[in-house]
């Protein structure tokens, strides 16, 4: 893990779990996995690793919810230096 800086805006790193809501993204094939579960779940293990090195992360969703693409910009564009979307195609 890179050690934080010493700048206090650059420890903020923005996760976002891709999908969400009524937007399932792909479902597998052979265990009917939904891509917005597959990427929460990434997401919400992703937060408590980074929290732990003492970074501070910010989620654009902590649940099943529908987060709207300007939610997500103004967050992304608010608090963050660093972000990183979390997207899988599980359909394939």
């Amino acid at each position: 893990m890179l050690p934080r800086s010493q700048s206090f805006s650059w420890n903020y790193i923005c996760v976002d779990p891709g999908h969400g809501g009524i937007d399932d993204g792909c479902t597998g094939r052979i265990y009917g996995l939904k891509e917005k579960n597959v990427n929460l779940g990434v997401g919400v293990w992703l937060y408590s690793y980074l929290g732990y090195y003492y970074w501070w992360p910010i989620m654009t969703r902590y649940e099943d919810i529908d987060t709207d693409g300007p939610h997500r910009a103004n967050t992304n564009k608010k608090f963050v230096t660093f972000l990183k979307i979390i997207k899988f195609d599980v359909g394939q």
